[in-house]
């Protein structure tokens, strides 16, 4: 493998980046050191699409904006373009290669976030908005926007495995559904370290929001579909790639229970995802309720 290449796995998708600049190559080595592989491991023999990497001393390809920070995608047929202030991708999907400028001070974090969305979608996968937790060998997700409790339920569950607070991905395994570790978070030092290795089974899903009480129901099919919808980052705007994820979240929402959690701040909410938990049976994923 040349040095100048950089190899990271994320839920068994392999993106290769071939960097020139030393910093930025060491830089990157250093952020997602866990999930950096061998191009010559058997199961990641041939990366999905290989990224030349150009740091550039200063770039500026979308004006300053207040408020969140904006990465916009574009997808026509199998070109994909990401765009943020200091940063531009493109990525020809069919030919497995791309191409990406950044300026010196930006980090790749917010392209390799965008890319990884859509490679998901190619494949039996989808990434999310969500906090994630493995806890006694059994998946579960957090999914919401910003505010919703998905950081506040991955700090109250630092006793477990806690897989992210920001963005997660499951795949398709078999007949049912696998959470993976991603690299993508915040920056909150009671986080536990995650690795590329670190996936279960996943059992259940949940929609939090914060509240004096605990409180949890079961929602209905096309409930759960719209919500999963709505919380897949980056894909909007191709008819093809929204027909995808809504048939991917419809797959997912037949096969895992899908939840609303009012909580209380408190380690007490996971006795009631767990008596809810138990209360679930396979027919009533169609819909129905449960409370605590």
């Amino acid at each position: 493998m040349s040095d100048k290449s950089i190899y990271i796995s994320i839920a068994d998708i392999c993106v290769g980046l071939r960097v020139t600049d030393a910093n930025a190559r060491e830089e990157i080595r250093n952020r997602y050191n866990n999930f950096l592989v061998r191009k010559t491991d058997a199961r990641d023999a041939r990366p999905a699409v290989d990224i030349w990497v150009e740091v550039c001393e200063s770039v500026q390809f979308l004006p300053p904006e207040k408020g969140p920070w904006v990465v916009k995608t574009f997808l026509r047929g199998s070109q994909l373009s990401i765009i943020s202030y200091t940063e531009s991708g493109a990525v020809d999907l069919s030919k497995r290669s791309g191409r990406l400028i950044v300026a010196r001070q930006c980090k790749i974090e917010n392209f390799l976030r965008a890319l990884y969305s859509h490679l998901c979608i190619v494949g039996e996968a989808l990434m999310f908005h969500a906090s994630g937790v493995i806890k006694d060998g059994r998946g579960f997700i957090f999914c919401g926007r910003s505010g919703s409790g998905k950081t506040t339920i991955a700090r109250l569950s630092t006793g477990y495995n806690v897989l992210s607070d920001d963005i997660l991905i499951v795949k398709r395994a078999g007949s049912a559904y696998q959470l993976c570790g991603a690299p993508f978070h915040s920056d909150l030092p009671e986080l536990p370290l995650c690795y590329r290795d670190d996936r279960a089974e996943l059992c259940a899903i949940f929609l939090p929001r914060k509240d004096t009480a605990n409180f949890i129901r079961l929602v209905g099919r096309a409930e759960a579909v719209a919500e999963l919808v709505s919380n897949v980052p980056f894909c909007t705007g191709s008819k093809e790639t929204s027909e995808r994820i809504a048939d991917l979240c419809a797959d997912l929402a037949a096969r895992v229970p899908v939840f609303k959690l009012h909580f209380r701040p408190e380690k007490e909410f996971w006795r009631a995802i767990d008596e809810a938990i138990e209360k679930v049976s396979p027919t009533s994923l169609t819909g129905g309720g449960a409370s605590n």
